[in-house]
């Protein structure tokens, strides 16, 4: 299925979009956040979330490119989930070490 026609099913809110947009995106997706999380559970997660966040926020004209708009909503989701293991309050990423 076209970009054009995912971005469609999103206007009309068809839940149909979600699993297209997973059948063409969720490796490229999943491979981002992998990348940055270090954690398949983690990288799942945050894939989850751009789903979510996608059908939340698709802007009213066309994306030039419905891979980099994903691709940005999957990264800034896995950035935040490193900032926030890695809070001071929560130990630093060290907690694992003091048990």
């Amino acid at each position: 299925m076209e970009d054009r026609d995912i971005v469609d099913l999103y206007w009309q809110r068809s839940d149909l979009a979600i699993s297209e947009t997973n059948r063409k995106y969720g490796r490229y997706c999943h491979a981002i956040a992998r990348n940055i999380c270090g954690s398949d559970l983690d990288a799942e997660e945050c894939v989850n979330d751009t789903w979510f966040r996608a059908w939340n926020l698709m802007p009213d004209q066309r994306p030039a490119a419905l891979s980099v708009f994903l691709g940005r909503i999957t990264r800034n989701f896995a950035i935040n989930r490193i900032r926030t293991k890695n809070r001071i309050k929560r130990g630093g990423g060290e907690a694992a070490l003091a048990l």
